[in-house]
């Protein structure tokens, strides 16, 4: 649940990336906040959109930062889809990208087989999966379908930065979480005090903490072998930054060996 209007903190990370992060929170005990993130990337003139807010003037905002057509939406995982619908209104014509998986009311345009899952799919495997040119060419991607989720994570190739969508959360009650203002926050955030209320278990939504890691190991399928295995292969990659959809951006990937220590 996103708070109306939607008012999000938008930064470059290069010229040709925008992220944009907003307080959103989740219907578990109630409201419990974790902020969400979404982020745009220019190539060849086209935008291309990964983890879609819903669309409004807050979103228009963030496009007009970068120049050229949105003509891609990528689709992080199951639960993060929230803002396709408002988008394809607002953009026919616009190419919905995604794993094989069902999404009620959406028709995924470019789909990702799940016998291309746990493996780094770079430029010819995207082509033959039959992936637009401006994907294939700037893109790879995991797709974890051990993942509950079934989470695509995205490497940008010209930067070296990964986006994630629950692979990777880093909730520290700190006081410049990114996705707040400095004002409390009516689904329990304040600045100062961070976590309260409802939302007070967000605070351990973090690598530090052992009960959260547990869980979220079984969340991406490191029970099983094929979780661990496409968790390695990520780690093997030459990676800048983390961008989550929760939390604040990591720099370099040692985030990784916090969450997945016991691999």
């Amino acid at each position: 649940m996103y708070r109306t209007p939607l008012h999000s903190i938008k930064r470059k990370l290069a010229d040709n990336i925008v992220i944009a992060s907003a307080p959103c929170a989740i219907p578990v005990l109630g409201r419990l906040n974790v902020g969400a993130r979404m982020s745009l990337f220019e190539y060849d003139n086209q935008i291309i959109v990964w983890s879609a807010f819903p669309f409004c003037e807050d979103v228009q905002e963030c496009l007009d930062m970068l120049q050229g057509e949105v003509t891609h939406l990528i689709v992080p995982n199951l639960r993060h889809n929230v803002g396709i619908k408002s988008f394809k209104e607002k953009y026919p014509n616009l190419i919905i990208v995604g794993g094989e998986y069902n999404i009620e009311g959406v028709t995924i345009d470019q789909s990702i087989p799940k016998t291309y899952g746990n493996k780094i799919l770079k430029e010819t495997d995207l082509k033959e999966i039959g992936l637009s040119d401006v994907i294939s060419k700037n893109f790879e991607f995991v797709s974890m379908v051990s993942h509950k989720n079934k989470d695509l994570v995205l490497y940008d190739k010209k930067s070296k930065i990964l986006f994630t969508a629950d692979v990777t959360i880093d909730m520290s009650p700190r006081k410049d979480l990114e996705q707040f203002k400095d004002e409390v926050d009516k689904d329990g955030f304040d600045p100062h005090w961070g976590y309260w209320g409802n939302s007070f278990l967000s605070r351990f939504l973090q690598p530090e903490y052992n009960f959260f890691k547990n869980r979220v190991n079984l969340l991406n399928g490191t029970d099983k072998p094929e979780g661990q295995d496409a968790l390695k292969l990520i780690y093997g990659m030459d990676i800048s930054k983390i961008v989550p959809c929760h939390g604040n951006v990591v720099e370099g990937k040692e985030a990784l060996k916090k969450f997945y220590s016991f691999l």
